[in-house]
């Protein structure tokens, strides 16, 4: 064998072990967790797109992306809502976790 072709068998061009998977719709997932009356979470979509796609990403890896999407699109995952309330009407107490 020349030096080049022992060179490229122990050390490939191509990273063999990275598979080439598309990323999910994570649209369609974030839709349907956020649907009205909807009980489906992340683990369930993850359990559905794993269904469809058994080669696809593991779980850790689904959520890292999914992660990403949501704080990529929408601003994160801490959301908060103005709450439209009469001043004094009624008290809300935070409890510590001490």
């Amino acid at each position: 064998m020349s030096p080049k072709e022992v060179e490229n068998l122990f050390y490939p061009q191509k990273n063999l072990q990275r598979k080439e998977v598309p990323l999910p719709d994570f649209q369609y997932y974030y839709d349907r967790i956020h649907a009205p009356n909807s009980r489906v979470n992340i683990s369930f979509c993850w359990l559905d797109y794993k269904e469809k796609n058994p080669d696809g990403y593991e779980k850790s890896q689904f959520y890292e992306y999914y992660q990403r999407f949501v704080q990529e699109n929408y601003g994160g995952t801490k959301i908060s809502m103005a709450v439209n309330r009469k001043p004094g009407e009624k008290i809300y107490i935070r409890r510590s976790s001490i």
